[in-house]
């Protein structure tokens, strides 16, 4: 991070992430003896990174989504918004696995004696249907089972190609209800309008009180649905149980799919000043709290050079587009 708590540089910050995770895989690799890569009997104990269940723990968890091989994404998220808008007193953020595959299991083990933040569902292998339709799910049933006394007052669930400004959205869309008495049945997202089915929020990022998390599993539990997309789940288990359910939308200047190709074009990811983001899909903009779809580490790197520990570095959307309009 740089002295002024702005996030890399985006041309030095892929080079330095790049060398960065081949330097780490190498060593790794270097490390594993065979017998820990053939040996798969006693993993998954070690790699639980445990939570805080305390009376003292944060009121908020962050779970991020992810597969055993991304091990590059994971640190660049670590290293941006989770550096960036860290506040232990405020939330704390995992990394959601499905079992790895035993020639991971030396990389996964480093990385969680280094980090401590994954979380291995021990249950399943991966794979693409499953990740995408049941394994959400699974971790809410995970959480219940290992951790049903702990103090979370949300768990918010994110994909990896999101990202968050956990400074704001804790202070505009979490806090208020905490402090007005409104947090059951607590349910935030961007929304997604499908009068076919239901209405759901996008899997990029939501939000869910405690009591929502504990109902889903529960529903799960009762009926077992493994054809639905994860996000489309949460709505149809409430639905075909006849639960009526809220949604709380973020609009989408707030959380949006960005697009490169509606960017300035001055090698920034910021929006012109006068582009639409009354649209799913649009550039950086005043108001961006959960901007999606960063596929490429070059993308995302980006979208993390707009922000600083304050979120938003608004004055460089300014100043650019006035040098771009000139």
């Amino acid at each position: 991070m740089m002295g002024d708590s702005s996030f890399f540089q985006r041309r030095p910050a892929s080079s330095v992430a790049a060398v960065a995770f081949i330097v780490l895989v190498f060593l790794i690799y270097l490390s594993a003896s065979p017998s820990t890569i053939s040996s798969a009997s006693s993993w998954h104990e070690n790699l639980r990174g445990a939570l805080s269940a305390s009376a003292a723990s944060p009121p908020w968890l962050i779970a991020t989504i992810s597969t055993a091989s991304h091990m590059q994404r994971r640190q660049i998220i670590r290293s941006s918004w989770q550096t960036l808008f860290r506040n232990d007193k405020v939330f704390e953020t995992r990394f959601v696995l499905a079992k790895p595959d035993p020639l991971w299991l030396p990389f996964i083990e480093k990385e969680n004696a280094t980090f401590g933040d994954l979380i291995i569902l021990d249950h399943e292998h991966e794979d693409h249907l499953w990740a995408n339709r049941v394994k959400t799910m699974e971790f809410f049933k995970y959480l219940g089972a290992k951790y049903d006394h702990a103090n979370w007052t949300f768990v918010s669930k994110m994909d990896e190609d999101s990202w968050i400004d956990a400074k704001h959205f804790w202070k505009d869309w979490l806090e208020p209800r905490i402090e007005n008495n409104n947090v059951t049945g607590t349910y935030i997202g961007r929304p997604i309008k499908n009068w076919a089915k239901w209405d759901y929020m996008s899997g990029q990022f939501y939000t869910l009180s405690r009591d929502m998390v504990k109902l889903l599993a529960k529903l799960h539990e009762e009926n077992y649905i493994a054809d639905e997309h994860e996000d489309v789940l949460v709505a149809r288990l409430m639905a075909e149980a006849g639960i009526e359910y809220t949604l709380t939308e973020m609009s989408t200047q707030v959380a949006f799919d960005y697009y490169d190709d509606k960017a300035r074009g001055d090698g920034t990811a910021w929006a012109p000043e006068d582009q639409d983001l009354n649209v799913l899909g649009h550039a950086m903009a005043p108001g961006a709290l959960n901007p999606h779809m960063l596929k490429e580490d070059e993308t995302y790197l980006r979208v993390a050079a707009c922000y600083d520990k304050n979120g938003l570095k608004l004055r460089d959307y300014w100043s650019n587009y006035k040098a771009t309009a000139s």
